[in-house]
């Protein structure tokens, strides 16, 4: 079953997968100190990274996936949302996309994302505009050899665009990092996870606001990808700030 860990070739079907998964991840992160202890940071040769969550007592205590790929996006960065669940490593942001006039709340379109490296930003002096890596995860994915093919395809209203975004995730009771959009793919490759050898695909995304970098499960995949076809699907958002 796809999952947002087989969206970058690590498929964990229970707990214990999980734990294999971690221990053997861990023998080849980097650690990235914060006030809560630490992050090891895995990170492969393809993009797929590991974000794990290590407590001042030297505990496991969480994990997040992220691809750190190509993408460029700007974001005007509002607040962060507060969860319940979420631990001191993890949590998301509200922002607007591709911020206009120096001004952070005037963007196209606002939208949540979850923050991989967010233990080590919190200093940011909120809102501000800023540019991070942004992920997307597949949750269900649709795609379209050119425009005119999707243009096609939606026989009922509304239409949308080739490039549209639409942020679910604000939606009430908005804190999910969730997204519904459709881009231009500008570029594709299936790659293996080394550390698992699982196979997931890369599809980089022109899409409203920017460049996103999208991951899928094979088993999403059902047409074939080419370079200036149409992509659209659900999502979910990881980003980083760099």
């Amino acid at each position: 079953m796809a999952s947002h860990f087989s969206s970058i070739g690590m498929p964990v079907d229970t707990d214990k997968d999980m734990v294999n998964l971690l221990k053997k991840a861990s023998k080849y992160a980097d650690k990235i100190f914060c006030k809560y202890g630490y992050y090891l940071n895995w990170k492969s040769k393809t993009g797929a990274e590991l974000w794990i969550h290590i407590d001042i007592n030297g505990k496991c205590i969480g994990v997040n996936p992220f691809y750190n790929g190509e993408s460029i996006f700007s974001a005007g960065i509002i607040k962060k949302i507060e969860r319940e669940g979420d631990n001191d490593f993890e949590g998301a942001f509200y922002g607007w996309a591709d911020p206009q006039d120096n001004n952070p709340e005037n963007g196209l379109y606002p939208f949540n994302f979850d923050c991989v490296n967010l233990a080590v930003n919190e200093g940011l002096f909120l809102p501000c505009i800023l540019n991070i890596k942004l992920s997307a995860f597949a949750h269900e994915i649709d795609i379209f050899l050119n425009e005119g093919d999707y243009r096609s395809s939606q026989k009922e209203e509304p239409h949308f665009a080739s490039k549209s975004f639409i942020p679910s995730g604000v939606f009430p009771p908005g804190t999910n990092s969730e997204a519904i959009f459709t881009g231009t793919i500008l570029n594709h490759k299936l790659f293996r996870n080394e550390l698992t050898g699982k196979k997931y695909y890369w599809i980089k995304t022109e899409t409203l606001g920017g460049i996103i970098d999208v991951t899928a499960d094979p088993e999403l995949i059902k047409k074939k990808l080419q370079i200036n076809g149409i992509i659209t699907g659900s999502f979910y958002l990881s980003g980083k700030i760099i």
